[in-house]
């Protein structure tokens, strides 16, 4: 470990001693693969099979109870049958392990023991014992030679590297460890059902130990939310990137909501805000993961600039553009000297340009394609070098291998990454795959796939140079105070409640009244000013579906015909609001997310908000600068800075209403589940909250 006190995890992941109880002489059983396992990376400790139906195992002396067993163990890996797991793991812990592993499935015996797991949570967090699984297959740590699962790490294929892979599937956990000699491991492990350690817990031995310099996380679920979000700024700080494949992605677990932030949060949202907060990366597909972890895993970082790349098909740099294009990679735009270098060699038919098409099929042309790709990764602008071929073609062509022995060549002597991409992610014929692996060279897989990696190594470079997040304030204790009294004397919050209590907490909220008469309506008018809007205050979430709001009356009689309409529709309650000036129309939203708690919603406004889904989430409290860049993210950004006449609207005010009403959701603990500003106008003139909506936490209320 990089520090003097050993990591609460050593125990677990890096053990001096190992007892596997239920050991098993029979190749097959879990028991016996285990065995064999501990010592399959040169683990040189002792270890204690067991069992009380053999002598030997492997050639280890077994024990017939952990009673036996001649020295309290590090580690004591619990690979009987699910009916004596919890026997086995007390057994265990009265003779002194440090901590657990356990393959049994705890789901099993629901209804023969409804309340195991409990047990088990509470047995091993009072002897302070951490637990590995249960219905986990266990871990490799290549990094200390140690491996604890019931599948054999094999040498063959197990590299040791500095890829932290933390996968919830345990069909993915196995094959990841075989399937690609390219992939090199500091840590792999399985967390299994997470009833004592979780994937935070993992992470945060990774980031101790020091090898790991990318972390991959395959997530099914996140079972610790607090530690998963503190593990993640610590990755953050630490300049480890975090690339996560989550699947089970889909809108199914959303609850019913009212608000527009509500609708267009989903199940997901919240996890894309947290990992917009922390720097994480998000990808879709396995191939995409993979080609992170093995870009993130080399030890070079990327320059200042953008991607040169040398193909040898005019045809796959036009697909390579378009894919850069979806995605918003940037392409360097070389100087003209560099363009006179590579001019100097092209062939006339082809153009100097980046992306480079360096195939004239010249006799020289190795020669040439050196000199054009060390011109482009000399150029200024160059942050990182790619050679684009299908590397993995038969010798029978050539021109594969004579790239990958340019690709090393140049990468030798390269003030910037130079990696390796393929067309697609056929692997029939590897040599040349291997060769560069061998040299330290990323080769990444499919063009697409790899753009997305180089993509994201690109953002993280930015993130790294980017400034520290702006000062953010909290909530004074006495808008704390007049939160709660609010909430608590409310007992549902209409429009005017809650544009009236967004207003004290220091929101821009329209000048508005409820009336509940025709005098009324008109004594409020006058006071506030023509133009007028008048919306029913019947109680409707959305007003204008109900055909209960007319906007820009300028008159008493104007206002008196609409609201003898309104009011036989839908009754006499209404608001009578000032208009807002004009200008462009953005929406503010609030959820409490069940795990992660407030997810601020920023987006476009109006009547179109469900339908546009121009919105991004964030996590609150966040800075006037974060405010700004989120502002940035959205469809809308353009009208913000101004198109076809308009004014640009007041940035520096609306960031700070925005970093203010994120405060406030931060602030607010309890009482309101969401909270709905749409629209909120901007203009050159600043901005305005013109419709709000809070909404009382119902499960909340019931439990009061």
């Amino acid at each position: 470990m990089s520090t003097d006190k050993p990591h609460r995890l050593a125990p677990l992941l890096e053990p001096r001693s190992i007892a596997v109880i239920g050991a098993s002489g029979r190749s097959g059983r879990p028991g016996f693969h285990t065995v064999r396992a501990v010592t399959a990376l040169g683990f040189d400790g002792p270890v204690y099979p067991v069992t009380p139906s053999y002598e030997t195992i492997e050639g280890h002396t077994c024990f017939a109870s952990m009673a036996d067993v001649p020295e309290p163990v590090d580690l004591a890996v619990v690979a009987g049958s699910s009916a004596r797991l919890e026997e086995q793991v007390r057994s265990a812990i009265e003779c002194g392990a440090r901590s657990l592993l356990a393959y049994a499935n705890v789901n099993e015996l629901r209804e023969q023991q409804p309340h195991l797991a409990d047990r088990l949570r509470d047995l091993v967090r009072e002897a302070r014992v951490p637990l590995a699984g249960p219905y986990s297959i266990g871990f490799v740590n290549p990094a200390r030679n140690t491996a604890a699962a019931w599948l054999e790490p094999d040498l063959r294929y197990l590299k040791r590297g500095a890829i932290t892979a933390i996968i919830h599937s345990g069909a993915t956990y196995s094959y990841s460890l075989i399937s690609d000699p390219r992939a090199g491991f500091a840590l792999s492990v399985h967390p299994g059902q997470e009833l004592d350690l979780s994937v935070a817990d993992y992470m945060d031995y990774a980031l101790a130990a020091g090898e790991t310099r990318v972390i991959g996380l395959f997530l099914e679920a996140v079972r610790d939310p607090d530690g998963f979000r503190n593990a993640l700024e610590r990755a953050d700080r630490a300049g480890v990137p975090v690339v996560v494949l989550h699947v089970g992605r889909s809108e199914a677990g959303a609850r019913h909501v009212l608000s527009h932030a509500g609708k267009l949060a989903g199940s997901t949202r919240a996890l894309d805000a947290i990992f917009a907060r922390h720097g994480v990366f998000r990808v879709d597909t396995m191939e995409q993961w993979w080609a992170s972890l093995l870009l993130f895993s080399t030890e070079q970082r990327l320059g200042p600039g953008d991607v040169v790349a040398m193909v040898d098909s005019g045809g796959q740099r036009a697909l390579l553009a378009d894919f850069a294009a979806e995605l918003g990679v940037p392409w360097t735009q070389i100087t003209n000297e560099t363009r006179s270098r590579i001019a100097e060699q092209l062939d006339s038919t082809l153009i100097a340009e980046n992306p480079l098409d360096a195939w004239g099929g010249e006799p020289d042309w190795r020669e040439r394609c050196v000199h054009f790709l060390r011109a482009l990764t000399e150029d200024p602008g160059a942050a990182i070098g790619v050679v684009f071929t299908d590397f993995s073609a038969t010798d029978v062509d050539p021109v594969p291998m004579a790239l990958a022995e340019i690709c090393r060549d140049v990468a030798k002597d390269s003030k910037i990454p130079v990696i390796a991409a393929q067309y697609t992610a056929r692997h029939f014929y590897p040599d040349a795959i291997h060769m560069l692996s061998d040299a330290g060279i990323a080769v990444l897989d499919g063009g697409r796939d790899a753009l997305v990696a180089i993509r994201n190594a690109l953002a993280f470079r930015d993130r790294m140079l980017r400034e520290p997040r702006g000062r953010v304030c909290e909530l004074k204790s006495a808008e704390r105070a007049l939160w709660h009294s609010r909430v608590l004397a409310v007992g549902a919050f209409d429009e005017s409640a809650s544009l009236v209590l967004l207003g004290e907490l220091g929101m821009p909220v329209v000048e508005h009244n409820v009336a509940d008469s025709l005098t009324e309506v008109l004594q409020v008018a006058n006071k506030v000013g023509y133009p007028v809007a008048l919306k029913t205050a019947a109680g409707t979430a959305h007003k204008s579906d109900e055909c209960g709001v007319v906007l820009k009356i300028e008159n008493d009689c104007a206002l008196e015909t609409s609201y003898l309409e309104m009011s036989a529709r839908l009754g006499a309650r209404v608001l009578v609001a000032a208009m807002a000036r004009p200008g462009v129309e953005l929406s503010l939203g609030m959820v409490r997310d069940p795990q992660f708690g407030p997810i601020v919603m920023l987006g476009s406004g109006g009547i179109m908000v469900e339908w546009m889904r121009d919105v991004v989430f964030a996590v609150p409290p966040f800075s006037e600068s974060e405010a700004a860049r989120l502002l940035d993210t959205l469809l809308v950004a353009p009208r913000l800075r101004g198109i076809r006449g308009e004014a640009p609207v007041d940035r520096a005010v609306l960031c700070r209403v925005v970093s203010r009403f994120s405060v406030i959701a931060a602030g607010i603990d309890d009482g309101i589940a969401e909270i709905d500003i749409n629209p909120i106008i901007a203009g050159e003139w600043g901005c305005v909250a013109v419709d709000a909506l809070l909404i009382k936490d119902s499960q909340q209320e019931e439990n009061a």
